[in-house]
């Protein structure tokens, strides 16, 4: 709950009696193991997840741990896989597809306090099993309480994925979807509110979709595979594909809400990329909307090449080394950034893949601009008054950037750490 007037003074008393100093950055760059692939980070950055190539094992990295494994591995117990892990806000739940109860089947799965839960099981109401497969989970929101992705329908829809949903109010929630169509949740919204994702066309072809508060909305039909990757903590910025006719290319596709529908800013693809054949993803967006990352394709196959994008209001859709070098980033001459798969809710942490052309190794690394001013809410390279009230005008308004230890909630304890940042000032 927002603190009344008097607290929100009180802390206007205490805070303009600290110190000022001035604004810095710092990067940092971190190449996980090999094989180890991360898929999503925490609000700060600080904490990201992923999956260990081989048995499809997730794993939890901090700076301070680096990477370690989680268990819910299944792909040599029943020979399957499917699903990406996402993390929560905080750090402290991980969803990814793990081994149901039985030790049978794949299942959407919730990792808390060191365990996994299994959150679908054989016999729930329209589910059936499909090849060693109940569902599998593709996402969380940002309050860790919602899991999302498919479940495999049952009945006269046998053999069709149907989006869905679950947490622990509402058990499983099978999404509206389109009779005899499959559908799939790519991603969630801070408080799960929000599914974003896609549904199929009756000839197969995946289509943008949003379902807000269970509502399901087509976005940008067209005649290609395109769909919904990311969605920041509001549910008002969503990214993706989208089917660019003039050159028959999917490019990469930013949606805003706009109180009644999402307006389509469709992003161009990279130099050098040819009609037809070449297409661009966005995959992630920061919480403000002011960063979206992606990929740029130059081949219709996935495995070909490719660059990393990054889309800024103030640089437009450039390439992802570019960018990053703009930021101080150092990389070796033989490595190449070949894709961006994340951007921390924050803004302040990327998750890439790379291709290191001296010994053929591709990897995923983490880079971090490590911005050592929090509390200079207002970039004047100065703490002083009118950060404090930058503050708590954020704070009042519930803004995503007053969310000051990224656990989604606007309590003390954002208070509390934004008066620590500014209390030890800037270097």
């Amino acid at each position: 709950m927002p603190f009344n007037s008097q607290k929100l003074g009180a802390i206007v008393c205490a805070a303009t009696m600290l110190h000022s100093a001035g604004a810095a950055f710092a990067q940092s760059t971190t190449y996980l193991p090999e094989w180890y692939f991360a898929s999503d980070l925490s609000y700060d950055g600080t904490v990201a997840t992923g999956n260990l190539v081989g048995p499809y094992e997730p794993f939890i990295w901090t700076p301070e741990t680096g990477v370690e494994l989680i268990g819910g591995a299944t792909l040599q117990d029943i020979g399957v896989a499917a699903g990406t892990p996402d993390i929560s806000h905080d750090g402290s739940r991980v969803s990814a597809s793990i081994i149901d109860l039985t030790g049978s089947y794949l299942t959407l799965g919730l990792w808390e306090n060191n365990k996994w839960d299994s959150l679908v099981e054989v016999g729930e109401p329209g589910t059936a099993t499909l090849d060693a497969n109940i569902g599998s989970a593709w996402a969380i929101s940002g309050d860790g309480q919602t899991v999302g992705g498919l479940v495999w329908a049952g009945g006269a829809e046998y053999g069709n994925a149907k989006a869905c949903t679950w947490s622990a109010s509402t058990g499983l929630v099978i999404l509206e979807v389109d009779a005899d169509l499959s559908a799939r949740v790519n991603a969630l919204n801070g408080d799960g509110s929000v599914a974003v994702g896609w549904e199929e066309r009756p000839d197969g072809a995946w289509q943008p979709t949003v379902w807000r508060d269970g509502v399901k909305m087509r976005l940008s039909p067209n005649d290609a595979f395109t769909g919904c990757e990311g969605v920041n903590s509001s549910g008002d910025i969503v990214v993706g594909t989208a089917f660019e006719p003039s050159t028959q290319n999917r490019v990469a596709t930013i949606w805003r809400w706009d109180g009644t529908g999402y307006i389509e800013q469709k992003l161009p693809l990279l130099p050098g990329t040819p009609a037809f054949n070449g297409w661009a993803v966005a995959n992630s967006v920061s919480d403000d909307g002011s960063i979206v990352v992606g990929t740029n394709y130059y081949s219709f196959n996935p495995g070909g090449t490719a660059d990393g994008i990054v889309w800024t209001q103030d640089t437009g859709l450039v390439n992802a080394m570019d960018y990053f070098t703009s930021l101080g980033f150092v990389f070796e001459s033989t490595i190449d950034i070949i894709g961006v798969y994340a951007v921390s809710p924050d803004g302040s942490t990327f998750i890439a893949d790379y291709f290191n052309d001296r010994n053929g190794q591709v990897g995923s690394v983490i880079l971090r601009v490590e911005d050592q001013c929090a509390a200079d809410l207002n970039t004047d390279g100065s703490l002083d008054f009118f950060d404090v009230s930058a503050f708590l005008g954020l704070f009042q308004s519930q803004d995503p950037a007053a969310d000051f230890n990224g656990d989604g909630l606007f309590d003390f304890f954002d208070v509390s750490t934004f008066l620590s940042a500014f209390n030890a000032g800037c270097p």
